[in-house]
C-alpha cells in the first residue's frame, strides 16, 4: 500500500468479525475516519465484509487480518493440533512458545488459505497484520514470512514503536529486532506504529 512520505494511516482491524463490526467500519470509511481496514477470512462476517468492500469501491484499501487466535481454522487438519487449537477445534489464545516444524507448516498453510479466500472473494489485498498481534511472536513470524513473500504481500504491520519505553529496555530492543527482521526479509512497513493513545 504505497503512500506519500509523512502520511498518517488509520487502519481498522477486525473487518469481517461480525455484522456489527462491519457496519461500524463502513461508517468510518464513509466518514473519512479511517484509511484502510484488514479483514478476517475465517470469521462469520467475512462474506458480508467482502460485499461491502466491493460495492463501495474499497477493495484497494483492504488488507488481510491474519487470524490464528479466534474462531475456526480454514485448514481442517489444524483443528486437531493441540498446540494451536482447543479440544473443540477452535483456535486457542496464542502463548509464546517454541513450535515444532510441523506446527509452523500448519500455520503457513492456514495463512495461505486465509489470503487465498480473500483473493477468491475479489479482494487483491494491499497489506497484512494479525489478530491480537500474533505475528509479533517469533515462531509465528518465522512461519508466515515466506508465505507473505510468495503470495505477493509486500506490506506487513511493524511492532508498536511509539511506546514510551527506556532506550535499553528488553521490550524495546525486542520490538526493534522484530521490525528490522521484517525489513531484512524484504517486507515494507510504516516508519511508526501505535494506538490512538500513543
Amino acid at each position: 500500500m504505497s503512500v506519500p512520505p509523512g502520511t498518517i494511516i488509520v487502519n481498522a482491524d477486525d473487518f469481517g468479525q461480525s455484522s456489527v463490526v462491519n457496519r461500524a467500519i463502513l461508517t468510518c470509511f464513509s466518514g473519512g475516519l479511517i484509511s484502510s481496514a484488514t479483514i478476517m477470512a475465517n470469521m462469520p462476517g467475512f462474506e458480508e465484509a467482502c460485499d461491502m468492500a466491493i460495492s463501495n469501491q474499497l477493495t484497494d484499501r483492504i488488507g488481510v487480518h491474519l487470524n490464528l487466535t479466534d474462531g475456526w481454522p480454514l485448514v481442517p487438519e489444524l483443528r486437531s493440533n493441540p498446540a494451536l487449537c482447543d479440544a473443540s477445534g477452535r483456535f486457542r489464545r496464542f502463548r509464546s512458545r517454541l513450535l515444532l516444524k510441523s506446527d509452523r507448516a500448519m500455520i503457513a498453510a492456514e495463512v495461505a488459505a486465509q489470503i487465498q479466500r480473500c483473493r477468491d472473494a475479489g479482494l487483491p489485498l494491499t497489506h497484512a497484520d494479525s489478530h491480537q498481534h500474533v505475528h509479533n511472536e517469533p515462531m509465528v513470524l518465522l512461519a508466515i514470512l515466506p508465505v507473505l513473500k510468495q503470495l505477493g504481500i509486500r506490506y506487513l504491520r511493524i511492532s508498536r514503536n511509539m511506546d514510551v519505553l527506556p532506550a535499553l529496555s528488553a521490550k524495546r530492543l525486542a520490538k526493534s529486532c522484530f521490525n528490522r527482521w521484517i525489513a531484512f526479509h524484504g517486507l515494507q512497513g510504516t516508519d511508526y506504529f501505535g494506538t490512538v493513545e500513543n
